[in-house]
């Protein structure tokens, strides 16, 4: 756990832009010249990947792929959405799935009408008073406003490592080892 969380808030950025502000600070005393370097390369990467100029380009270099090819697709034995966020909607009668969600949807909708493989969903409550979970509720999406409902729903996990893990299960169950994750 304490890996896990070193490896993902200190090394990566932000985290390890804060982690080069404390080196710069520490490093003043004794090497001002070094210290102070350290203090403006941090600050201006800090800066710059927090512009959009940056930023878009960043996002643009690491989703500019195709996401699966054909054969690929082929191989697989069923589509696996990930759900992603909910949001409160009082045109759908309270809680449905987010932006993010929804996209991934549509694009498991379109892999679905190309290939006719089966669909799963997962995702668990966020909030234990949550009245439905995420997959009841990409379930519902699926079916309703992109008329292909999903085969499976795994709805107990609550986090990335639970969705793979649930999802294989129920998969393996069903004699498939392979699929088209969408995420």
């Amino acid at each position: 756990m304490l890996r896990r969380f070193f490896v993902d808030v200190m090394l990566l950025p932000p985290g390890s832009l804060v982690v080069a502000l404390t080196i710069g600070l520490l490093l003043l005393r004794r090497w001002p010249r070094t210290g102070r370097a350290v203090l403006w390369a941090a600050v201006a990467a800090l800066y710059l990947l927090s512009t959009p100029l940056v930023s878009t380009t960043l996002t643009r270099l690491t989703g500019a792929h195709v996401p699966f090819s054909a054969s690929e697709r082929g191989a697989a034995g069923a589509i696996v959405i990930l759900a992603a966020e909910q949001t409160e909607a009082a045109e759908y009668g309270g809680m449905t799935v987010g932006d993010l969600t929804l996209e991934r949807l549509r694009l498991g909708a379109k892999v679905a009408r190309e290939t006719g493989l089966p669909i799963l969903v997962t995702g668990g409550k966020f909030r234990p008073a949550d009245p439905q979970s995420m997959a009841a509720m990409m379930a519902h999406t699926l079916g309703e406003e992109f008329h292909q409902p999903p085969q499976w729903l795994e709805q107990d996990s609550q986090d990335t490592h639970e969705n793979a893990s649930f999802s294989a299960r129920m998969l393996r169950a069903a004699g498939i080892d392979t699929v088209v994750l969408v995420t």
